[in-house]
């Protein structure tokens, strides 16, 4: 009840655009400002901040030289440990 996953696929060479952040929050008729985005890459990061999302970034070698600053979280890897840790950061 309290993760949703909401999937859509991108014309934007792979990472979501402020605007697909917002459709998400109106597809599952919740609030931007109260949804945390998962992005895979500083400009998933960035675009969640342009939508008004807070965001946990996941990293890997292929975006590890782009700009995650924003995110208020960078992962390695998402897992049940690191998902429940950015949950219980936010009060969730």
């Amino acid at each position: 009840e309290k993760v949703i996953l909401y999937r859509e696929e991108s014309d934007a060479y792979g990472f979501p655009t402020w605007e697909s952040w917002r459709r998400a929050c109106m597809a599952l008729e919740m609030k931007h400002a109260s949804v945390r985005a998962v992005a895979g890459s500083g400009f998933g990061v960035k675009t969640a901040l342009v939508a008004g999302m807070k965001s946990i970034a996941v990293t890997n070698d292929r975006v590890a030289y782009q700009d995650f600053g924003g995110a208020d979280e960078v992962v390695d890897e998402l897992s049940g440990k690191s998902a429940k840790k950015f949950l219980a950061r936010f009060g969730v």
